[in-house]
């Protein structure tokens, strides 16, 4: 009811000015005006939030847009460094490299839970996944971060909003081109350049970029391992333009991505006061792996774009191909609770994603009543994941069972692996509508429908591979007198040698079929030259999605709660929004603000750690888990910036509070040292709860001065201030995270045509450090390694709780030139 009272509330304001209000506003602010970057203020912000070229200040909704110029100047080398440019954003990456989230108005994702993204990425205007852009940001014409629900105009459905990644274009008429370098104290380089060749002037263009860029990883050494970790990623793309006619246009891309990474697991904690166990701070950035981590990334994505004149109308096709393969090995002790003894499990992983978008449009022209769009779109995914573990170690694994285990023995032939295979399939066919009514010359009314039919299915496939096991004679038949007489081997005298043969265990599958609707509303109206005031409503869907793994009764349990962790139905939320947007200082300066409500029906979300009793074992297990609950999120956000001279400004400020309405969500409760499991003493409930990780206020802060040197030059400095608050972990209870702001700071020499710049730059200049994130419970070894071993166990776990930092002190050096179309 509060979402209605607000939009209405905002209609009576649109009505009250149509009949006061002022003169259209010019939609090309003043020439000549300083182009910073986006949330710095000068020259006109030209966007495509609605699929259309057009004002950023015109457009009726929350968009932060940052241009070629702006991830030049603050050397955004890495897709997560847009979180310190844009508030209320996380961007986060796994210690793997191989799985990314994305996070936005107060709904944290995690790419764990299996769940299609709340935040949809797109490359040249196609839905992509978004290793694509985590791993490619390299060559870039300008990225859009639109909030909201998504889908009505473009390709998928999300929820929080959508981020557009355009590569520069190839020019037709220029040649042209650049070259840039960045190295930093933190083993840091990062090489790329581009050339654009017109090989028929006017007509055909060529364009191919690449980027090498080589880092320390996540900076975490283990003090029982000297490896370093290190990070490489090479990417090159080459894109084609053909502009055979005025209103005729045909591009296409292709960008290969090869990615190589070793690094350790972050954690903290007081250990077991060994040598090998010993007391971490968070701030060491350390790990106790006895093995370095290796991952594998290999993607390739072709995407196509063609636009074609028909009757009056642009009919335009966009389309992807999409391969990515990914390989991790990696050390699952993390907490090193055996030290010396291999617990390597390897991911194995591939997706192939192909999609098509055909729309067609009106063409605009002036004084008509409506423009509109139809169109049609298909989207198939067929993935792929292997996973083996490290098994089951069996009596044997530690030397003899007839005397007390002892890491040195070790013997891997007494280990059954685990191999779990994943495979699933996602399609989507959908027609949508878009149209745009214009009432007058200063109003406009707006709306977008689309139809879906979605489908999702997949299967877990679990194989006991085989292995060995010890046990006495007498254990495998009473009337055998010894193992020679069973005919098995002994290694260990009084032992036999029993073979454990491989089992599959029953599939688990899970099909979904759903033909949801989603629909976008939206009144913009100009009151005066200089101020647009509009409100909007939408909704968003997520298919269901299955995230088994549970072991025993709690896999598919007949309580609704308690089975909704593993099947989880389809999500739908509605959001209402009001906003305005203020241009003043002659177009040097804006003011944009929007406030917002959404409510959640099933939201999927990630609780990582989560303790439950698991029947097979007969043990409590802790397990990553997904819940579906009622969710509701309120917040707001600005926007401002300003020039005055040779002084630019900007500031941007977000607030999102999501919390759980009506649901119990999956806890750990633990007394005397034990879990409590309160739901059918298999799990614990606690009411309500937050669905975000992050902090409820964030804000960035830049400012750039700059002065003539001399002849073409300019001076200059530049400063980006990215705040968070205060934050109590909302998730995890237990966490309480002091407000921080990390300070980087750029000084340099600029030409006035900004063809050339070389600079010196300090990210977190003041070395602020922060833990931003830590696991509830300390690592432990799974259970079936403690059942069989107890006496390996330490008491307590490891004493290490996996942990995140925000990134530390670095200093570089940047130079850059360009010339001609650049």
């Amino acid at each position: 009811m509060r979402g209605r009272q607000l939009v209405a509330t905002a209609l009576g304001a649109l009505a009250w000015s149509m009949a006061g209000g002022t003169a259209h506003a010019q939609e090309v602010q003043q020439e000549g005006a300083s182009a910073n970057d986006a949330p710095l203020a000068g020259g006109e912000i030209v966007v495509t939030a609605r699929r259309k070229e057009e004002s950023l200040q015109d457009v009726p909704e929350f968009v932060n847009v940052v241009t070629t110029e702006a991830v030049e100047k603050l050397k955004l080398t890495e897709f997560t460094d847009l979180q310190a440019v844009v508030p209320g954003l996380t961007l986060a990456q796994d210690g793997s490299g191989t799985q990314t989230s994305t996070s936005l108005r107060g709904v944290t994702f995690d790419a764990r839970s299996t769940a299609p993204p709340t935040v949809a990425m797109y490359l040249n205007d196609a839905p992509v996944q978004s290793l694509f852009l985590f791993d490619s940001l390299f060559d870039i014409g300008q990225i859009e971060v639109l909030r909201g629900p998504q889908g009505t105009n473009r390709g998928v459905s999300a929820p929080s909003g959508a981020i557009t990644v355009t590569t520069r274009r190839p020019d037709v008429s220029e040649w042209g081109g650049y070259a840039q370098g960045q190295v930093t104290d933190r083993h840091g380089y990062n090489l790329q350049g581009a050339v654009n060749v017109p090989v028929i002037q006017d007509v055909l263009a060529v364009r191919a970029a690449g980027v090498g860029d080589w880092t320390e990883s996540n900076s975490v050494r283990s003090i029982n391992n000297s490896e370093r970790p290190e990070q490489r990623t090479l990417a090159g793309r080459l894109s084609v333009l053909f502009n055979p006619a005025p209103d005729l246009s045909a591009q296409i891309s292709y960008t290969h991505i090869d990615k190589r990474q070793h690094a350790f697991e972050h954690v903290s904690g007081p250990g077991q006061g060994t040598a090998l166990s010993p007391a971490i701070r968070a701030s060491e950035r350390s790990s106790v792996q006895d093995e370095i981590s290796e991952v594998r990334v290999n993607l390739d994505v072709v995407t196509g774009r063609l636009e074609v004149p028909v009757l009056g109308h642009q009919l335009t096709y966009v389309g992807s191909y999409q391969e990515a393969r990914t390989f991790l090995l990696q050390d699952n002790d993390i907490g090193n609770v055996l030290p010396g003894v291999p617990l390597d499990y390897v991911t194995v992983s591939s997706k192939d994603e192909t999609t098509h978008e055909v729309r067609l449009s009106s063409e605009p022209a002036p004084g008509r009543l409506i423009d509109y769009t139809v169109g049609f779109f298909y989207d198939w995914a067929k993935t792929f994941a292997g996973l083996d573990n490290p098994g089951i170690l069996l009596p044997g694994a530690f030397g003899s069972p007839a005397g007390a285990p002892s890491l040195a023995s070790f013997n891997p032939r007494y280990q059954i692996p685990i191999l779990v295979d994943v495979p699933y399939l996602s399609e989507e066919t959908s027609v949508f509508a878009n149209a745009t009514l214009h009432l007058g010359p200063r109003t406009e009314l707006s709306g977008g429908v689309r139809h879906i039919w979605s489908k999702f299915q997949s299967r877990l496939e679990t194989t006991l591979g085989e292995g060995t096991t010890a046990l006495p004679p007498a254990f495998i038949n009473p009337l055998l007198p010894n193992c020679a007489a069973a005919q098995l081997g002994s290694t260990y005298p009084g032992f036999c040698d029993v073979p454990v043969p491989a089992q599959s265990l029953p599939t688990a599958a899970f099909l979904a079929k759903k033909q949801p609707t989603i629909y976008s509303l939206s009144i913009r109206h100009r009151v005066s030259d200089s101020l647009m005031i509009y409100a909007s409503t939408g909704t968003s869907y997520r298919p269901p999605i299955a995230s088994p793994g549970l072991q025993g009764a709690l896999n598919a349990h007949p309580d609704p709660v308690l089975n909704s962790l593993t099947f989880h139905p389809a999500e739908n939320s509605t959001n209402y929004e009001a906003g305005f947007k203020l241009t003043f200082l002659g177009g040097r300066g804006r003011f944009n603000a929007t406030v917002f409500r959404q409510t959640f029906e099933n939201l999927t979300t990630f609780l990582p750690n989560i303790l439950y009793l698991s029947t097979a074992s007969g043990q409590p297990t802790m397990a990553n888990l997904t819940a579906s609950v009622d969710a509701k999120v309120t917040g707001f956000e600005i926007d401002a910036a300003a020039q005055f001279g040779r002084f630019d400004l900007g500031a941007q400020v977000s607030y999102a509070d999501g919390k759980v309405k009506g649901s119990q969500v999956p806890c750990n409760i633990v007394e005397n040292g034990a879990p409590v499991f309160n739901a059918y003493g298999l799990i614990s409930l606690c009411p309500g709860g937050s669905v975000s990780r992050d902090p409820l206020w964030s804000a960035t802060l830049r400012a750039e001065y700059a002065q003539p040197i001399g002849k073409g030059a300019n001076g200059f400095i530049r400063t980006l201030v990215s705040y968070n608050a205060r934050s109590r972990n909302r998730v995890q209870p237990n966490l309480t995270v002091d407000a921080y702001a990390p300070v980087n700071l750029y000084v340099g020499v600029r030409s006035e045509d900004g063809a050339w710049e070389a600079s010196a730059f300090a990210r977190n200049l003041f070395s602020v450090d922060r833990t931003i994130d830590r696991s509830p419970v300390a690592y432990d070894a799974n259970a079936s390694l403690g059942t069989a071993f107890p006496q390996l166990i330490p008491a307590g776990g490891s004493g290490y709780y996996a942990t995140l930092v925000n990134p530390r002190r670095e200093f570089g050096l940047s130079l850059r030139y360009a010339f001609g179309s650049r």
